[in-house]
C-alpha cells in the first residue's frame, strides 16, 4: 500500500545520497551534532524582529 517513503529532512537526504562523498557525509553529520534547534529558533526570532523594526509599514 502506498508509494511514499519515509519523510526525511534535507540534510538526511543529503547523507543517504550515494553520490555525496563519505568525507562531506562526516562532516556534515558533525555539524549536525553542534546545531541546537532552540537557539537556531532564537536567531530566527532575533533576525526577523530586526527585519520589522527596518521596514516598519
Amino acid at each position: 500500500m502506498g508509494g511514499y517513503s519515509k519523510p526525511l529532512t534535507p540534510a538526511q537526504r543529503l547523507l543517504a545520497h550515494s553520490e555525496i562523498s563519505d568525507v562531506t557525509k562526516e562532516k556534515l553529520t558533525a555539524k549536525i551534532k553542534t546545531l541546537n534547534p532552540f537557539d537556531i529558533q532564537k536567531q530566527i526570532q532575533r533576525k526577523l524582529k530586526a527585519m520589522r523594526l527596518s521596514f516598519p509599514y
